[in-house]
């Protein structure tokens, strides 16, 4: 199931997100009664605010499984953001036309660096392909984990934004930049 198409990453799955409505409860001030009346507003504002946070950082906050296309193979690939797990495949088109797997002994993981690379193994070399744009495709699975392994300060920022969205409604306020960034900052991967 395609959800979210970000920066050329395409997201695969059920999306999950680090924050529930019941995790905002004491934030908004909620009896039980009003939390289960106003969880599935609070849900699509989770649901609209997490992407955004992921877009900032360069990083997905949950465990996801993620593809990246590129036209041709490179020196190194660039998979644009940080946190990358795994690679689970990597296809392309031969020359002919016809999708192959790369095999994994002939690439390597540079997950130490932010954004995380794939580069050529020693002594492999990246096959010919064909000419077609985006024909080559990487699939990893990026993310800190579950909920309980991403970072507070991401969790704070979410909440937070929730929280404001919820007090503004009309969607014209305004969330304290400064603050909200710099909470965030060292969780950032630039590309």
């Amino acid at each position: 199931m395609l959800l979210t198409l970000l920066s050329n990453n395409t997201v695969i799955g059920t999306q999950l997100y680090p924050i529930t409505a019941s995790d905002l409860q004491d934030d908004l001030r909620l009896a039980d009664d009003e939390l289960a009346r106003l969880t599935p507003e609070i849900n699509s504002y989770i649901a609209a605010v997490v992407p955004v946070l992921e877009h900032r950082l360069n990083r997905k906050l949950m465990t996801q499984t993620v593809v990246r296309k590129f036209d041709c193979f490179a020196r190194t690939l660039n998979l644009t953001i940080g946190g990358v797990q795994s690679i689970t495949s990597i296809t392309y088109l031969d020359c002919d036309g016809v999708r192959q797997t790369l095999s994994a002994s002939d690439y390597l993981l540079d997950s130490y660096i932010s954004p995380c690379l794939v580069r050529r193994a020693i002594g492999a070399s990246w096959p010919a392909t064909y000419a077609q744009e985006n024909n080559i495709e990487v699939m990893f699975v990026a993310g800190y984990g579950d909920h309980t392994a991403v970072p507070d300060q991401a969790k704070i920022w979410l909440r937070a934004a929730v929280q404001k969205l919820m007090q503004d409604c009309d969607g014209n306020g305004e969330l304290p930049v400064n603050f909200m960034n710099g909470l965030v900052q060292s969780l950032k991967v630039y590309a």
